[in-house]
């Protein structure tokens, strides 16, 4: 069972893997 915290935590990490992806993306397109 997770507890709220973990959960929300959880999520902001998801949030900022796909924000880091996204910076890594454009990067990429940006020199490309």
């Amino acid at each position: 069972m997770i507890r709220e915290g973990e959960s929300a935590h959880l999520a902001l990490l998801d949030i900022k893997d796909s924000i880091d992806e996204l910076k890594h993306y454009r990067n990429t397109f940006i020199s490309a």
